[in-house]
């Protein structure tokens, strides 16, 4: 990144720019506007605004190289794996969920959920319900289990096991319509 400015016929503005790549294009853009010669002086109490402008640039680009360090991880084949953690989750239901937002499902649990005045996250549950039921077909007893294996934490309580399908049941039909109305 690098400082820039711009002349006007009564003031100079400084500002932070970066070089961006868009669409097989270099185009600059603004990071940051310090303001004008003026107003630098002023706020800053600096002579030479433009050298204050270079060194605010350079604090900005070793801020930033800070934050940009490489991560290493360390593994040693020695040492044994605490018992009950969990090192492995799976990430496949996420092109589910955005079918599930597609068709609009939350905005049905989201009203089912308005209606009884529920302590707890109906869409959550549901969502976890149905993504479950489709990667790992089984009872709702697996399917709250199963849904420990994803990358968000599951819902707290065990009312996903009982509770959420039996709210939707009698629902079924305005579920149906709602969900083949966004399809067709």
């Amino acid at each position: 990144m690098r400082l820039g400015w711009t002349k006007t016929k009564y003031s100079v503005s400084y500002y932070r720019e970066k070089t961006i790549y868009v669409i097989g294009k270099n185009k600059s853009m603004v990071v940051k506007r310090f303001g004008s010669e003026k107003y630098i002086c002023e706020t800053y109490g600096v002579t030479d605004a433009k050298a204050w402008a270079k060194e605010q640039v350079s604090l900005m680009n070793q801020a930033e190289k800070e934050d940009t360090l490489p991560v290493t991880m360390d593994f040693f084949p020695s040492r044994d794996i605490s018992p009950n953690q969990q090192r492995c989750f799976n990430g496949g239901y996420l092109f589910l969920q955005s079918i599930y937002y597609q068709l609009g499902l939350h905005k049905i649990s989201k009203t089912i959920s308005t209606r009884h005045d529920f302590e707890y996250n109906l869409n959550s549950m549901f969502s976890r319900l149905i993504y479950t039921r489709i990667l790992y077909p089984g009872s709702k007893l697996s399917a709250y289990e199963d849904s420990h294996l994803f990358l968000d934490p599951p819902p707290t309580s065990n009312c996903i096991r009982y509770t959420v399908p039996f709210l939707f049941l009698p629902r079924n039909l305005i579920i149906y319509r709602a969900v083949y109305s966004r399809i067709a």
